[in-house]
């Protein structure tokens, strides 16, 4: 090791504020960051000097507001409970390799919720509501430093920014450095998100991206159309219109550009679609599903699905048909389908042969991440994969078939016994936190709302949850003076 990397230290895990930057301290490396009025992102590793990095850039912005946006009132969290901190802080003080000088007062603020650890033996001997009131102000103070950062960015730019669900630091550069790109963001989101992420819509890479996005910005919005790869037509650019920025993501529009050039019957089913939410756009657009689609079962899926914008029972029969095909490479090919009812009893005939071939391998069980949430006697993590295909086969649906996507960490399962018997799941949400999935009862029959929300808080109210790892299995820690 060179005497660098030997005397490379970073210091205590977490963000710092000075002199309008953003200092966040990670183990390996540290990130400096300023957003407004010139975005710029500094790193530095113990294998090279202080260099400019757009990913490092994206992520540390992604990290503050999921803290900021996602904790809006850090003292009323609902993690932040006299017994939840209790019994953290005995757990830590249990510890054997707990010290006086150890780092103190460690603080994560994840996507969806914070928790407060306190180290020190000293606070063993204090009072829980004392222990909670320091919680809560370190809470506040950490909250405020970071949202002093981001308010840094204008207003209407701040206003225009969170409609788009990721991709901001990209965003952030367009809107800084390229009079005019607020107008575009108006006008047409898709757009300007594409000119934001210019680089990706070209091969070889445009290598200097914000001073191509300044030349074309203010040009007639066909021409840059064109300049992205897709047909600089007044119909395209009237169809991009009308997606919702929220509904805005690389791939989506990527498939969209090749359904535009490669398959236009499909488009043309899309330019009459009354919505345009990610499940009409991602039925259409993905490849995996073309073989299935005809004009009547996409008319049929949009008339279902096109109110909703979570993910809908008709999507995931696609998806869900899609990826037993891929597994079960053997089995009767089927095509373009008429009706929901037919793909559904295609869908069917493939779990079933699934389930068969699970049963006659006998392969050893495959264990699961733990599970974000312990669940409650009534509701229970299904950990493993033989677990999950016995839930499948007793309750005569795919649900065994999601191994991979639990292994990914796209969602977890869990078995429902009360107040009916259900099997649910969680999906990971656009802020990489826990959000509502799927809630099927035998022969995937419908839960209602009322229950399906019970059974979903009930969920998500169990105490002693394992997803404390936040968006990237790291900790931070509270703010320090650098």
């Amino acid at each position: 090791m060179s005497d660098s990397e030997s005397s490379f230290r970073t210091a205590k895990y977490g963000f710092g504020f000075k002199d309008g930057k953003l200092y966040h301290f990670i183990v390996d490396r540290v990130v400096v960051l300023k957003l407004w009025p010139e975005p710029c992102c500094w790193v530095k590793t113990a294998e090279k000097p202080w260099h400019a990095s757009r990913a490092m850039a994206a992520l540390t912005l992604s990290r503050v507001e999921s803290i900021v946006r996602n904790c809006p009132q850090p003292e009323k969290s609902p993690w932040l409970d006299l017994s939840h901190v209790k019994r953290t802080l005995d757990d830590l003080a249990a510890a054997e390799d707990v010290q006086e000088d150890d780092q103190s007062e460690m603080l994560y603020l994840g996507p969806s919720h914070l928790v407060l650890r306190l180290a020190r033996w000293r606070w063993r001997h204090e009072t829980a509501a004392a222990k909670h009131q320091a919680a809560v102000e370190a809470a506040q103070y950490y909250h405020a430093m970071l949202k002093n950062h981001l308010d840094a960015i204008p207003r209407d730019v701040q206003s225009e920014l969170w409609r788009y669900p990721d991709r901001h630091w990209h965003l952030l550069s367009l809107f800084a450095r390229c009079p005019g790109a607020l107008d575009l963001s108006r006008s047409n989101p898709a757009l300007c998100y594409m000119l934001a992420s210019n680089w990706v819509f070209h091969d070889p890479a445009v290598t200097r991206p914000m001073r191509a996005a300044r030349s074309l910005v203010r040009k007639k919005q066909r021409r840059i159309l064109d300049w992205l790869g897709f047909p600089a037509t007044e119909s395209t650019r009237r169809f991009l219109q009308k997606i919702n920025p929220k509904d805005v993501s690389i791939p989506r529009l990527l498939n969209l550009r090749r359904v535009m050039l490669e398959k236009p019957e499909i488009f043309q089913w899309l330019t009459h679609a009354r919505s345009l939410n990610r499940n009409v756009l991602d039925a259409a657009t993905n490849s995996f599903f073309e073989s299935y689609l005809t004009s009547r079962l996409f008319n049929e899926f949009v008339e279902r699905s096109a109110s909703r914008r979570r993910r809908t029972d008709e999507y995931r029969l696609l998806r869900d048909t899609a990826a037993l095909q891929r597994r079960l490479p053997d089995s009767p090919t089927r095509s373009h389908f008429s009706s929901l009812r037919q793909l559904r009893a295609y869908h069917d005939e493939l779990t079933l042969l699934d389930q068969q071939r699970w049963a006659n391998e006998e392969r050893e069980a495959d264990a699961f991440p733990p599970p974000p949430f312990p669940g409650t006697e009534a509701i229970r993590p299904l950990t493993d994969s033989a677990a999950l295909y016995r839930e499948g086969i007793e309750m005569q649906h795919c649900v065994g078939s999601y191994a991979y996507r639990v292994m990914a960490g796209y969602c977890y399962i869990y078995q429902v016994l009360a107040p009916i018997r259900a099997t649910l799941e969680i999906e990971q949400g656009a802020q990489l936190n826990w959000v509502p999935g799927s809630l099927f009862q035998k022969h995937n029959e419908a839960v209602s709302d009322e229950l399906r929300r019970k059974i979903f808080k009930a969920l998500f109210a169990s105490e002693g949850s394992n997803s404390d790892t936040g968006d990237d299995g790291q900790m931070l820690l509270p703010l320090m003076n650098v």
